[in-house]
């Protein structure tokens, strides 16, 4: 739990403190249970926003037979989400950790490390889904996965066609530069290189994520 906060509020002391000790997998059960209940405290208004969105030619009979099915998907989804969350995290370590290597030598990187640094740069992400979650039950937004301080709200309009441009906000900013000062430190990088390593992966997150989102709409005809 130090290291969390440390982490949080002072990237080096906290990497430092990591170095001795790379564990991740207390500091993840805590995220993926505080993921958890933010997705049941949302879920509702998860599925009254993915019947908004079906195509216009949906029926009334039709929005309700999805507003059925994915009720009852609600504990199952639920179920499912750790893995989900965990594969995330795994993910994004495993592009971080080949990103490191690409801008060093390579000596004295070890996965392990870099999947406890992800780990536990991981809450300013989460601190930033709580606040899109407290901006829907304020009644500020509607939709719980946007963030009300994304550069697409900031410059509405001008971005709509790019859903993950919503990913760029200070609490992404927050995780990337806990993740440069994070490998600096841990691998004795220069910070340069450091955020090389963040940004390029970050940039290929970027990417994978519109396209997957650009080909889901396509196969479900979703309305944007």
């Amino acid at each position: 739990m130090k290291r969390f906060f440390l982490l949080i509020s002072h990237p080096v002391k906290g990497a430092d403190l990591l170095s001795s000790n790379a564990s991740w997998i207390g500091q993840c059960v805590l995220l993926l249970a505080v993921g958890v209940v933010i997705h049941a405290a949302s879920y509702s208004r998860i599925v009254q926003l993915t019947v908004d969105h079906l195509p216009a030619s949906a029926t009334q009979a039709d929005r309700q037979a999805m507003t059925a099915i994915l009720d009852g998907q609600r504990w199952v989804s639920a179920a499912f989400l750790p893995f989900r969350m965990l594969g995330g995290f795994s993910g994004s370590a495993l592009l971080l950790y080949f990103s490191i290597r690409a801008v060093s030598s390579g000596g004295g990187v070890h996965f392990g490390d870099v999947m406890a640094l992800e780990v536990h740069a991981e809450p300013a992400l989460l601190l930033g889904n709580l606040v899109a979650s407290a901006a829907v039950f304020t009644g500020i937004q509607q939709n719980p996965y946007v963030n009300p301080f994304g550069i697409d709200q900031i410059f509405q309009g001008k971005l709509e066609n790019l859903a993950a441009a919503n990913s760029i906000n200070p609490f992404t900013l927050w995780y990337c530069a806990i993740l440069a000062l994070g490998i600096a430190r841990m691998f004795k990088m220069r910070y340069w290189k450091a955020i090389v390593a963040v940004m390029s992966t970050w940039v290929i997150t970027f990417v994978m994520q519109e396209s997957a989102l650009d080909l889901l709409r396509n196969f479900f005809h979703f309305r944007t």
